[in-house]
């Protein structure tokens, strides 16, 4: 009897323990899962940015407590100053073309025009001009076969036209005249009279818009008139003649021109004496150093 009862015992207690199993397992299968794990962002989707933590499903600051004003929460739970934002470029504004203007013209001046200034010395072109001589030394030499006699000449002023073209401001061709109205052999009161026709070359030297230096000569050829008293049945004197100036012009307006100087003119004039069946050659050369003064003009 004792033997069936503990058989009895052991068989509902291995019915309870299976029953309670049983039991265990239907509670487990009814249950919602446990909840998830807090501090982890998984829960979150998408996830949560740094210095944030997902709390039931929420993402939360990191921080405790939580960051201020101007404060931002960093990936390891501190509070940190908020970067200042970088600032705007500032746009500038396109360029705007301007309006087209058109400029009124001025009204014509009148006030007078300032010519541009021109170089030194004669302009290029003709020119025109008279020069009295007045001489520091005349004579005269005289050989007749071979007899020589020099004498001194008297009153030997000349007037001396001329004509000029300058090729360039340095450099003139031109011609002109030598004419002795009156000259007597000193103790003699018979006047004879001198024309020389005159071939010139100049060149000249500036040494300011105003003053130029230039010297003048040439060949030429020349007359001598004898007076009555000594020229009937004598032919005139005539030949070759040279001539020198050395002198300064200075500008007294714009084409008109002062000048002054020295000159020397040297004649090799000869005539032939009739003499019975023969004739005689007279040599005549007739010199002159000169103080000279006068005026030009430009055409």
């Amino acid at each position: 009897m004792t033997q069936k009862r503990a058989v009895l015992a052991g068989l509902l207690t291995l019915l309870v323990t299976r029953i309670c199993a049983a039991q265990a397992r239907t509670d487990a299968a009814g249950q919602p899962p446990p909840p998830a794990v807090v501090g982890t962002s998984s829960a979150c989707v998408p996830g949560c940015r740094e210095g944030f933590v997902c709390v039931g499903g929420q993402c939360v600051s990191a921080c405790n407590p939580p960051c201020g004003p101007g404060e931002i929460c960093t990936s390891t739970g501190e509070c940190a100053s908020r970067p200042s934002p970088a600032p705007a470029p500032q746009s500038r504004p396109a360029p705007q073309a301007e309006p087209f203007t058109v400029a009124p013209s001025p009204p014509p001046s009148l006030t007078a025009t300032t010519r541009p200034a021109e170089s030194p010395g004669a302009r290029p072109g003709p020119a025109i001009g008279v020069v009295f001589r007045f001489p520091l030394s005349a004579s005269v030499d005289l050989r007749a076969g071979n007899a020589t006699a020099t004498a001194d000449l008297n009153d030997a002023i000349a007037i001396s036209p001329f004509v000029q073209f300058w090729v360039n401001r340095n450099v003139a061709l031109g011609g002109g005249l030598n004419y002795f109205p009156s000259f007597r052999v000193t103790g003699d009161p018979a006047s004879s009279s001198q024309l020389d026709v005159m071939l010139k070359f100049a060149i000249a030297a500036h040494l300011s818009s105003a003053v130029t230096l230039y010297a003048e000569g040439g060949p030429g050829y020349s007359l001598i008139f004898w007076p009555d008293s000594v020229g009937q049945g004598k032919p005139d004197p005539e030949g070759a003649v040279v001539s020198v100036d050395l002198g300064a012009t200075v500008a007294l307006a714009q084409s008109v021109h002062l000048l002054a100087g020295f000159g020397y003119e040297k004649g090799f004039q000869s005539t032939s004496v009739p003499s019975g069946t023969t004739s005689v050659d007279e040599e005549i050369h007739v010199g002159y150093v000169e103080l000279f003064a006068g005026l030009a003009m430009q055409l």
